[in-house]
């Protein structure tokens, strides 16, 4: 992985750098900053609440089960790497916006 990619994939799953911000009016994908994709969500970053939430809305976003969603670093952090197990389809955001980024 290059420092300023936001995304790469490691066999079949796609690892996301990403910074969070919590306590948001309404979730949602920004812009790719630093290096990171910036994601916010409406969850405090209270007892796991922040991480659970984000969990699931990146399992609605490519249309998978929660459990094929894991922050696999950064848990207490804002800044997270991501994994998703072997997306089948990409959220219309990825498609469009970052098509450089290919399976």
């Amino acid at each position: 992985m290059e420092p300023e990619q936001w995304c790469y994939w490691s066999g079949k799953d796609l690892l996301i750098r990403a910074h969070i911000q919590t306590r948001a009016k309404q979730d949602g994908i920004v812009n790719i900053h630093n290096g990171r994709l910036r994601i916010r969500i409406t969850a405090p970053p209270i007892a796991g609440k922040a991480n659970k939430h984000l969990t699931a809305y990146l399992a609605a976003e490519f249309n998978l089960a929660k459990s094929d969603v894991e922050i696999i670093k950064g848990t207490l952090s804002k800044d997270k790497l991501i994994k998703i197990h072997n997306p089948q389809s990409r959220p219309d955001w990825f498609r469009e916006n970052f098509q450089n980024h290919k399976t």
